[in-house]
């Protein structure tokens, strides 16, 4: 399920719902943004590593471009 969608969980906005399934939904919900974010600071240390920039369309087609003309020497 995506981020976006869980959090507008409609259990999480009731006021009747039970506690400790709001409690343990918003749990989850903070345990999976947690691995998120840190997987997101793994790939911002991958491109400051290697000198890539955030992700642009433009950028990409580019460096695509520019790898395959580069004339392949045996």
């Amino acid at each position: 399920m995506f981020m976006r969608m869980a959090v507008q969980h409609p259990m999480i906005l009731d006021a009747k719902a039970d506690p400790e399934k709001v409690g343990a939904l918003l749990s989850r919900l903070q345990s999976r943004m947690d691995g998120l974010h840190e997987r997101a600071a793994t790939y911002k240390n991958y491109q400051k590593t290697f000198k890539v920039s955030t992700y642009s369309p433009r950028a990409a087609f580019s460096a695509l471009f520019s790898t395959h003309s580069v004339p392949l020497v045996l």
